[in-house]
């Protein structure tokens, strides 16, 4: 990988059309982790990665768990606070993939 997104783009600027696709890319690996059912609970610029390629990886699943029903409880105490989901900033205990 070349470097996370957040150096990335303080270096290039993105057409519309490459900023689409690489929301396409986010969210297609969002997608297949919640498909294996697995909370990211970390998604920020600075965990997902850009190749040579511009090709996007979704990095850094150390706050990641796996959910399924019923729901579980969680701790709120995860993610960097300028990215919470709301669920997590009111502290709700019971969350689902809503939060990434």
């Amino acid at each position: 990988m070349q470097e996370d997104l957040k150096i990335f783009l303080s270096k290039n600027r993105l057409t519309n059309i490459e900023a689409t696709e690489f929301l396409g890319q986010i969210l297609s690996g969002i997608a297949y982790c919640h498909g294996h059912r697995i909370l990211h609970r970390d998604i920020k610029p600075q965990n997902i990665l850009v190749d040579f390629n511009r090709t996007i990886k979704l990095a850094d699943f150390g706050l990641a768990r796996c959910f399924g029903i019923p729901l579980r409880q969680y701790t709120h105490e995860v993610v960097t606070l300028w990215y919470r989901a709301p669920e997590i900033l009111l502290k709700n205990d019971y969350y689902s993939t809503s939060v990434d």
